[in-house]
């Protein structure tokens, strides 16, 4: 937790405490994170299909959500403790796309090879 001071007067300096962000502490706690890409339209009645499979599933502090995008990428990260029931929770929804972005680079770099080698 950090200390923030903040003057609300001359004479008069506040302490206000801040905890950490969740994600921030997700992020450090759970090893498992698989990440989903989110369409245009949003993941749709699919999203409630998830959590309800996660209420059945496991308990309350064995798992987390959170956005995950990086600038033009909407994704959502589901984080886990054990990767067992990370699998089941990828098999049970396969129309969801992985956001793997490094199969994505590798093929813009083929692509790009390609048409210089031409």
């Amino acid at each position: 937790m950090q200390l923030q001071a903040r003057q609300c007067s001359p004479n008069v300096l506040i302490m206000s405490r801040r905890t950490e962000p969740r994600k921030k502490t997700d992020d450090r706690e759970f090893p498992i994170r698989v990440k989903f890409v989110v369409p245009g339209g949003g993941l749709g009645n699919v999203v409630l299909e998830m959590h309800d499979w996660l209420r059945r599933e496991l308990e309350p502090g064995d798992y987390a959500n959170h956005g995950a995008g990086y600038r033009q990428f909407h994704e959502t990260a589901y984080y886990f403790r054990d990767i067992e029931i990370a699998q089941r929770f990828v098999a049970r929804f396969p129309e969801l796309e992985l956001a793997d972005r490094t199969a994505n680079a590798l093929r813009a770099v083929t692509m790009a090879a390609t048409k210089e080698g031409k």
